[in-house]
């Protein structure tokens, strides 16, 4: 009897952190929407020439994007250029054309 409730015990612990498992892996496969529409911004502005404002950990840094790569944006303004780790970025904001 007790073997057969320590069975039980030990599959639905099992079961459940499956379950947690294929939830957190799906929950993190959705957040590449977020990332592509600011990677699409930051594109929109080195290819126009249009500068944004970043908002990064609470402070507002205005710039053009001059370059980009997986990790970190390039950017100038009057003070010079600015290297931003992209997943820093809280947000973005500026002129951007619609589609």
């Amino acid at each position: 009897m007790a073997a057969s409730r320590l069975l039980v015990s030990v599959t639905l612990t099992i079961a459940c952190a499956g379950a947690v498992y294929l939830l957190a892996s799906k929950a993190h496969a959705q957040a590449p929407k977020a990332d592509d529409a600011l990677r699409a911004a930051l594109a929109e502005s080195k290819a126009t020439g249009k500068g944004l404002t970043f908002y990064v950990r609470g402070a507002t840094v205005p710039g053009l994007v001059v370059s980009m790569d997986d990790k970190f944006v390039t950017a100038k303004n009057q003070a010079g250029l600015v290297v931003v780790r992209i997943d820093s970025i809280d947000a973005v904001a500026g002129p951007i054309t619609g589609k």
